[in-house]
């Protein structure tokens, strides 16, 4: 049997992460054991050990999202930093799989009117794929709109 260099640094990489990950878990029993694990690793922990399986994809869903919302986010705010124009106004609405979002232009911006609408096409090329989308309404100031209250307003600088 021939075992390559690569198959050595697999097996050890492997074993290293298993040994930290075996290691951390012992940690969190002694941790769940004495009372001081925090909430949420104590909820995700008593998922598994009652087997609520709805618990437990409803708690990993929760996690994914907030792991991929937040990448969206900071891909199409840096997005936004590549075009000259900004928006006057912009606010986004989370959801677990979709962000809204709230553009206002200045009139006849027709620059960051396209930068948005692309922007959007990109993140959604990117992101889609994870069950993710962002979609976006522009308004311009002569439309005289409010942003909606359930949006969350970002500063543009």
């Amino acid at each position: 049997m021939n075992v390559s260099s690569a198959d050595i640094t697999s097996n050890t990489s492997s074993e290293s992460w298993f040994g930290q990950m075996i290691d951390n878990l012992k940690l969190d029993k002694l941790k769940y054991d004495t009372g001081i694990l925090n909430d949420s690793q104590k909820e995700f922990y008593e998922a598994f050990i009652s087997d609520n399986q709805t618990k437990i994809h409803t708690l990993t869903r929760e996690a994914s999202s907030i792991f991929f919302i937040e990448k969206i986010i900071n891909a199409y705010m840096e997005e936004l930093q590549n075009c000259d124009s900004r928006p006057k106004k912009l606010a986004f609405e989370l959801s677990n799989t979709k962000i809204l979002v709230w553009a206002e232009i200045e009139d006849n911006d027709d620059v960051m009117e396209n930068h948005l609408i692309l922007t959007e096409a990109k993140i959604n090329a990117k992101f889609s794929q994870y069950g993710f989308y962002i979609s976006t309404t522009i308004v311009e100031t002569v439309d005289g709109l409010e942003v909606p209250e359930h949006y969350n307003k970002v500063s543009i600088s």
